[in-house]
């Protein structure tokens, strides 16, 4: 891989990844899911696109920004996968983009609203 680079030990790193990146930086696993289509898009279809890559959670759906979903994967390396793989996926007429969140887990939605 083009990527990767020998380092002094032996072992390899990846060129992507910033100097800055701590090597014990903990990563959220919580990712953030953009330009859902509202009209086509619910907590089923989002589940079964995502479980593939690791255990769900909680999905929450921001009712204040349309198309926008929060996902809580059971641990970060999962929700860096999937983001990986599945951003700038064209589904439904929409374009859909993942990034990892700032948060470290999805609140419980106290009052909860009907999709």
């Amino acid at each position: 891989n083009k990527n990767r680079a020998e380092n002094d030990y032996g072992g390899f790193e990846d060129r992507n990844r910033s100097r800055s990146e701590g090597r014990f930086q903990k990563r959220s696993p919580v990712l953030m899911v953009y330009n859902l289509n509202a009209e086509k898009f619910n907590c089923q279809r989002l589940f079964n696109l995502l479980c593939l890559y690791g255990n769900i959670e909680r999905i929450n759906f921001i009712n204040k920004k349309e198309g926008c979903a929060m996902v809580e994967f059971e641990d970060s390396e999962a929700a860096k996968e999937a983001a990986e793989n599945l951003n700038d996926t064209a589904m439904f007429g929409s374009i859909l983009t993942f990034e990892e969140s700032r948060k470290g887990y999805v609140e419980e939605i106290r009052n909860p609203y009907e999709l």
